[in-house]
């Protein structure tokens, strides 16, 4: 899951160095080119990158996994990995130097990743329901950690997940956690267009 975090690190480090030494402002002086094109742009190489490592990681959960299909933990991957790019350089608007950015991105990743991978040992099995799955699910990490969870707990007992297939004591269909990663892309992005 940190992995996919690079991407987003470096993306959000180009843009604070390019907005910190005004090449943005630059190029902002003609007509048709604004800072959110720069966002955007950025995104569309971080999603590159994430598209290969989804790929990559496809590969992997096709020799490891017995049951599921291994598009299922892929699809994920790379839906966390372009979550991350609009969070990332909602972190770089805030941080103000690009080195800082760059290392700081991973270690935000790794943080918002703890409610997902401890919600599962913590939390009694009254308390875990789809609705605090799906609040815990805006965080991208967190999401993802739910989600590849759910998928190697069955895979454990031997039982295929599907799209429909439901979490063991909160009954959260796997589409559902792929639905929040869709979200938190458009969510964050949407923040990150408005901030810039």
């Amino acid at each position: 899951i940190l992995y996919f975090s690079i991407p987003s690190a470096l993306i959000s480090s180009l843009y604070r160095k390019e907005l910190v030494n005004g090449q943005l402002d630059m190029l902002s002086t003609l007509p048709l080119v604004r800072h959110y094109h720069s966002v955007i742009s950025y995104c569309i190489c971080g999603t590159v990158w994430t598209l290969l490592s989804a790929i990559l990681c496809y590969v992997f959960f096709l020799i490891t996994l017995s049951h599921t299909s291994a598009w299922l933990p892929a699809i994920g991957l790379f839906l966390f990995g372009l979550s991350l790019n609009p969070l990332a350089i909602i972190v770089g608007l805030i941080i103000k130097t690009p080195e800082a950015v760059a290392i700081s991105i991973p270690t935000i990743v790794f943080i918002i990743m703890l409610p997902g991978m401890l919600y599962n040992d913590l939390a009694y099995d009254i308390q875990r329901s789809i609705w605090f799955e799906m609040v815990i699910s805006l965080l991208p990490s967190s999401a993802i950690c739910l989600f590849l969870r759910h998928i190697f707990e069955y895979e454990s007992l031997g039982i295929q997940v599907t799209w429909v297939y439901p979490a063991l004591i909160s009954n959260t269909p796997s589409y559902m956690y792929i639905f929040m990663l869709f979200f938190d892309f458009v969510f964050y992005g949407f923040i990150a267009i408005l901030l810039v």
